[in-house]
């Protein structure tokens, strides 16, 4: 029913519009794939390969990207492929879409402690899914899956005693719909993941129960089975990203006819120069910053950041127009780095993106100051800014947003 023959595939690839100007390697036998430079950037159109196979090549042959023509068909799915793959880190952003031009989704954030149960009715009553139709029953299973997973298996994995970040994406285009989850622990073990799946179809579901710690792989295989195009991506101790696309209903007789495909997508820490800001910006600071090692893409980390002076912000602003790669990210940013970001012109320059900062929220009645951490993608976006003006902690108590909005957020603008 969908099956290509590789003249077919050849053609496909040929004819894409997605493939030209791109420095993604599409091929279509393993034979080409195997010449490839960079396995990273090159993705294998394939045909008739069982689900097991598929698994079996990513662990065997560290194949990261496989496609195969299904319900969704392969042009579209190489679209996709060129979409996800031309930025990773754009990708691993939290609450990125994965249908870049529609906007009909869902999206909210859950804690560890958070009910399961209503986070997935969230989900099901947005897609207008009955949880007791057995064509639907994939988006039931891999809903809870993917919520439990960042809920248990990744906070346990990376040993992680407070709590973090995570959000749930639901995304609706036409038959099809998307599943995502993300989280900031950044602790999956790509490998294991893997082998869990492989474990359930080749000793079977009772043996792979007793297969090794932290979980039995039954989830990962749920994922796996639901999905007909999984993706799984990665920034080491930074974000975990788990997304599936999957037709909203499948008959068990097209199931069995479903080709799969997958991405795994790993954004490597030598890839990123990740640099950790501790202390105080001063006066001294470009002594420090002589000593980054120069790179195409960097990673400012400024979760230890305590202050920054007059003399900081000159430094920094000099440090900034020096320089010159293609990808700056921002991350952690506390209260004294957006002030001057917020009041400064030139502070943050416009081809830097803040992926992530603090807000400070105060409750009278205990006065207690909590910081939350908001994420681009999940609170804000270049046009949108949806950062909550109060919550509510575990314990009821309710917290106000402790700045001005409109000064401490101007930076978003600028």
């Amino acid at each position: 029913m969908y099956n290509l023959t590789t003249e077919d595939r050849q053609k496909i690839i040929a004819d894409s519009p997605a493939v030209q100007k791109t420095r993604i390697n599409f091929v279509s036998t393993i034979k080409e794939y195997s010449l490839s430079n960079s396995k990273d950037e090159c993705v294998l159109a394939e045909d008739n390969l069982k689900p097991q196979q598929i698994i079996q090549m990513c662990i065997d042959r560290d194949i990261k990207h496989i496609l195969q023509n299904s319900k969704m068909n392969l042009s579209e799915k190489i679209k996709l492929a060129r979409h996800v793959l031309s930025d990773p880190i754009k990708f691993l952003t939290f609450n990125t879409k994965l249908f870049s031009d529609t906007t009909d989704d869902i999206c909210f954030r859950f804690h560890s402690k958070e009910n399961r149960s209503e986070l997935v009715d969230r989900v099901l009553n947005y897609l207008q899914v009955d949880p007791k139709n057995h064509n639907t029953e994939h988006i039931l299973k891999s809903t809870e899956e993917l919520i439990m997973n960042a809920q248990v298996h990744a906070p346990r994995i990376g040993d992680f005693k407070s709590p973090h970040n995570m959000s749930f994406l639901a995304e609706r285009k036409n038959d099809f719909v998307a599943l995502s989850v993300f989280d900031d622990y950044g602790s999956m073990n790509l490998n294991k993941f893997l082998n869990k799946i492989l474990n359930t179809y080749s000793i079977g579901t009772a043996d792979a129960i007793n297969y090794g710690a932290g979980g039995a792989g039954l989830g990962s295989s749920i994922i796996f089975s639901s999905a007909e195009t999984l993706f799984i991506a990665l920034l080491p101790k930074r974000i975990t990203r788990v997304t599936i696309l999957t037709p909203l209903k499948v008959r068990a007789k097209d199931r069995e006819l479903e080709q799969k495909s997958i991405h795994i997508i790993t954004a490597k820490k030598d890839e990123y120069q990740i640099v950790e800001i501790h202390g105080h910006i001063d006066e001294a600071f470009m002594q420090v910053a002589n000593t980054i090692p120069t790179s195409e893409s960097y990673i400012f980390n400024f979760k230890n950041l305590i202050s920054i002076n007059s003399s900081g912000i000159r430094e920094w602003i000099l440090y900034t127009q020096k320089i010159k790669s293609k990808k700056v990210i921002l991350t952690d940013c506390p209260k004294p780095f957006i002030d001057q970001a917020s009041m400064v012109e030139g502070f943050i320059p416009s081809s830097f993106q803040v992926l992530s900062f603090y807000v400070p929220y105060f409750n009278e009645e205990k006065e207690q100051e909590k910081l939350v951490l908001v994420q681009y993608g999940k609170d804000y976006t270049k046009e949108s800014n949806s950062i909550a003006h109060e919550f509510k902690d575990t314990d009821g108590l309710t917290y106000e947003i402790d700045i001005i909005p409109s000064k401490y957020f101007k930076f978003l603008n600028k």
